[in-house]
């Protein structure tokens, strides 16, 4: 195009815009020009500057069906298969844009040692048989650390794969650009048929438990590598071991399919071992009735890759260990913290918190922390647990709300506002761990980290 610059689609065709515009205004605006400024006769477009395209601000003549965006999940596909490489990306713009997301920048913040992750990875494959690789999981945004930079610690740190939930994780994990190029990405979650293009066009690996989607992959016109979960046990997603064959078949007869791994997953590996057991036998019975052809085959969490590393097979799936949590000898990667920002005697008898659930027994210093259950304090802390301040433990009293708690601070001495309050983590000598904060939740430290919401900032030391 040159400098009339008109998108395809739009109704004057290649006329020249001036004549065009002058033409229309003999005649009146259109039905579609009410919101329209009207404007002297002559090109309606904004003047050419250095290295952009003139813009149309006509939005009801050229915002043509043809010429609306599509999805960006495709958008590498077919540059690479017009011939030219993708543009470069910025790899560090997500860890800017997590900071930029703090609505009260400063006051909550959560540090990820991504030294750490890399070093978990360490450990765990020097815990694993030799030949068998790591895949790290880096769903729900990195549980909770952000994907993108625990992506690229954990393949610094030896992970060969890294495992997703959706198609809009896995595309925001491509964005790594050359770290993550020649690395497997899996797409683990549930995929339905209408999601076959988009999933057929980021150049990743599915996880398949039915033969429709395997169809629907198939007929995309590109070349897929299918993972076929097989369930033995969680009874969530897989097809079961009496369809496995069946499916394995299809899979390799298609010739848009590549049937590249198989995978189930435990269901109690950190404390049954006979049912982890079963599984894995009937896993390996199942998938022995493939053929011949050899297939990545993957069974074991972060428990299992711990507990029983005899069932590594060709990798391991570690989504919580990378994090350094639940297991002995790995190093935390996260710690939560807030600041205090207000301070206050109370008398006896006085009450803090929704419900008035907490009553001072006596004379009390109450601390007010700018952090809630909107940033992941689950409310059923009210009344339970601990932070640390100035290096002391403290309780968390009164009822967790939206965007504070409340902390009795009477034993620690010279409290005041702008001290640092951390929730996970180490100050001083002081230390407390996710799985403390889970009991007191009463959860998981999985939801505890994943929790985390958006309002905190993330901070990242290599």
């Amino acid at each position: 195009m040159g400098g009339g610059c008109r998108p395809e689609g739009c109704q004057d065709g290649g006329r020249a815009p001036g004549r065009a515009l002058e033409r229309r205004s003999a005649r009146g605006p259109g039905s579609g020009h009410r919101r329209h400024r009207r404007r002297p006769v002559g090109n309606h477009r904004r003047p050419d500057r250095p290295g952009l395209r003139s813009l149309c601000r006509c939005r009801e003549r050229c915002l043509h069906p043809r010429r609306r965006r599509t999805s960006n999940l495709a958008a590498p596909r077919r540059v690479r298969a017009a011939g030219r490489r993708p543009p470069s990306r910025d790899t560090n713009r997500h860890e800017r844009a997590s900071a930029g997301r703090a609505l009260t920048t400063g006051l909550r913040w959560a540090e990820v040692d991504l030294a750490a992750v890399r070093a978990n990875c360490g450990r765990i494959l020097a815990h694993l048989p030799d030949g068998s690789e790591l895949i790290a999981v880096v769903k729900a945004d990195g549980y909770g650390h952000g994907a993108v930079p625990v992506a690229r610690a954990a393949v610094e740190g030896g992970a060969t794969g890294l495992a997703v939930a959706t198609l809009e994780e896995a595309e925001a994990v491509s964005e790594l650009g050359d770290v993550v190029r020649g690395y497997q990405i899996l797409v683990m979650g549930a995929i339905t048929p209408a999601q076959a293009a988009t999933a057929a066009a980021g150049g990743w690996s599915i996880a398949v438990s039915t033969r429709e989607l395997a169809a629907a992959l198939g007929d995309c016109g590109e070349l897929v590598p299918v993972h076929l979960k097989v369930d033995t046990g969680m009874g969530r997603f897989g097809c079961t071991p009496e369809e496995a064959p069946a499916i394995a078949r299809f899979i390799e007869e298609s010739p848009g399919l590549v049937l590249a791994g198989a995978w189930t997953h435990f269901a109690s590996a950190d404390s049954d071992d006979a049912m982890t057991q079963a599984q894995f036998q009937l896993f390996t019975k199942t998938v022995a009735a493939f053929g011949d052809d050899p297939i990545k085959q993957h069974v074991c969490n972060s428990a299992a890759a711990l507990r029983h590393p005899e069932f590594a097979l060709d990798a391991v799936r570690c989504g919580i260990a990378i994090y350094g949590c639940e297991w002995p000898g790995l190093q935390p990667a996260l710690s939560l913290r807030s600041m205090v920002t207000h301070v206050k005697t109370v008398a006896a008898g006085a009450t803090v918190g929704y419900g008035a659930t907490w009553k001072a027994p006596d004379k009390r210093r109450v601390a007010t922390v700018a952090i809630g259950y909107a940033d992941g304090v689950h409310r059923a802390r009210s009344n339970r647990g601990q932070v640390l301040v100035r290096g002391h433990r403290a309780p968390l009293i009164g009822t967790v709300s939206m965007d504070a708690i409340t902390v009795d601070v009477t034993d620690v001495h010279g409290v005041q506002v702008g001290d640092v309050v951390t929730l996970v983590g180490e100050d001083g000598g002081g230390r407390i761990t996710a799985e403390e904060v889970a009991e007191w939740s009463r959860t998981i430290s999985y939801e505890v980290l994943t929790s985390i919401g958006p309002r905190v900032e993330r901070r990242y030391s290599e």
